[in-house]
C-alpha cells in the first residue's frame, strides 16, 4: 500500500512539471505587460505633474516681495518702567434680598385634603443693585526679570584611573 502512494505521488509530480514551465511564460509574460503599463501610467502623471509646477512657478514669480525695512532693530530689548502705585483692585459687594418666610404645613391625615399654601409676590431686584463699578479699570503692576548672568564653563577634570578589584573581591 505504501508503495503505491509512493508511485501516485511521483507520477503527479512528474505530469505537474511540464505544465509548470508553461505556466511559469504566461505569468512571466503578464507581469511584463503589466509593469510596461503601469510604466506609461507613472511616466504619464510625472509629465502631468511636471507641467503643473511650471505653470505654478510661473504665476508666482509675477508677485514681487515688498522691500525690507532698513531701520536697523536694536541689538538689546527694550525694558519698560516699573509702576510702583497700583490702583487697589476692591472685590464687588453683592447683596441678596432677604429670603421669604416659610410655613410648615399640618401634617396630613387619610381622607382630607392637603390645604394650599400661598405663595409670596415675587419681587423684582435691579441687575445693578449695589454693585460698584469703579471709574477706571485697576491697573495691575508690572514686574520684570533682570538679565541671567552668563553661565560659567564647567571645569575639566582629567580621567582618573580606578584599579580593578582582584576577581571574586566584592566593594563594601
Amino acid at each position: 500500500m505504501h508503495r503505491l502512494h509512493t508511485a501516485l505521488y511521483t507520477a503527479l509530480l512528474l505530469a505537474s512539471l511540464p505544465v509548470s514551465a508553461a505556466d511559469r511564460s504566461d505569468f512571466e509574460k503578464w507581469m511584463q505587460q503589466e509593469q510596461s503599463s503601469f510604466k506609461e501610467y507613472r511616466d504619464k502623471r510625472d509629465q502631468e505633474f511636471t507641467r503643473f509646477l511650471k505653470s505654478q512657478w510661473k504665476e508666482m514669480q509675477t508677485f514681487q516681495g515688498v522691500v525690507r525695512d532698513e531701520k536697523p532693530k536694536p541689538k538689546v530689548m527694550p525694558v519698560a518702567p516699573i509702576v510702583t502705585a497700583p490702583v487697589p483692585v476692591q472685590p464687588p459687594v453683592v447683596t441678596l434680598p432677604a429670603p421669604a418666610p416659610s410655613k410648615v404645613p399640618a401634617p396630613v391625615t387619610p381622607g382630607t385634603a392637603v390645604p394650599q399654601l400661598p405663595v409670596p409676590p415675587a419681587t423684582p431686584v435691579p441687575p445693578t443693585a449695589a454693585i460698584p463699578v469703579p471709574d477706571k479699570a485697576p491697573v495691575i503692576p508690572i514686574v520684570t526679570v533682570p538679565p541671567i548672568a552668563a553661565i560659567p564653563e564647567p571645569v575639566k577634570v582629567a580621567p582618573v584611573a580606578v584599579p580593578a578589584l582582584p576577581k571574586g573581591q566584592k566593594l563594601d
